[in-house]
């Protein structure tokens, strides 16, 4: 990996860097990658009545908001990183993480433990981040697998932007649309890997599981950025 990539690879997606290193001569035209991947879809609840009311502070509430987000978002980057997965993508107060097949795991059920090892801590993790930023944020999850495309689109004036998508991204993101605020929301197609391993109660005509017992939380084995190829 070049000197300039190895800087930048913090800032940029694991997905961007594997692409980068495998074909490191610049894009003439899309790309697309993808695997089979286990998905983690998070919303965080309560965030929209909190910026509408430090938006009324002017620039001291913006710089407040920014200061939360670091802050949130960090500690549940982290844990994500630590079970072997990648963030990909954010949309304001949410994001997508993947768990990609085999750079996460073999088989479904090791990637899918990885997941909801992942979600566990991010629930364990919101009353003391609540406790120490003093504000009332709670965390909605959905859980998903299935197949992930990372395409590399654009090309004007040689800038291109990576767009993550597929069953596993909508499906993590379905799940969520059944969560309440502190609920971790299972599809019916990971369910099926995991339905052995803890309880959980049928929320939808579907087949989505919400967990209800509390998950085992698997020791921290993240993966060097850096070492991803």
């Amino acid at each position: 990996m070049g000197e300039k990539l190895s800087t930048l690879a913090s800032y940029i997606p694991a997905a961007v860097v594997r692409h980068c290193v495998d074909a490191p001569e610049s894009l003439s035209a899309p790309a697309k990658t993808d695997a089979d991947a286990g998905s983690l879809f998070l919303d965080i609840s309560g965030f929209t009545p909190l910026a509408e009311s430090l938006a009324a502070l002017g620039g001291e509430g913006s710089e407040k908001l920014t200061s939360l987000l670091n802050a949130y978002f960090g500690k549940l980057i982290d844990i994500v990183n630590a079970h072997r997965g990648e963030v990909v993508s954010f949309a304001g107060d949410a994001f997508v993480a993947i768990w990609p097949r085999p750079l996460s795991g073999d088989s479904p059920e090791e990637i899918l433990k990885r997941v909801l090892s992942s979600a566990a801590e991010m629930q364990q993790a919101q009353p003391q981040l609540q406790q120490e930023l003093g504000v009332d944020l709670a965390f909605k999850l959905g859980i998903g697998i299935g197949k992930f495309e990372m395409l590399h689109l654009g090309g004007v004036q040689e800038s291109w932007a990576p767009l993550g998508r597929g069953s596993a991204v909508e499906r993590a993101i379905g799940s969520e649309g059944f969560a309440q605020p502190g609920d971790i929301i299972v599809s019916p197609e990971a369910w099926q890997y995991v339905s052995t391993l803890g309880k959980g109660k049928k929320v939808s005509s579907e087949g989505h599981v919400k967990l209800e017992s509390a998950w085992s939380i698997q020791e921290h084995d993240p993966i060097d950025k850096l070492k991803l190829t």
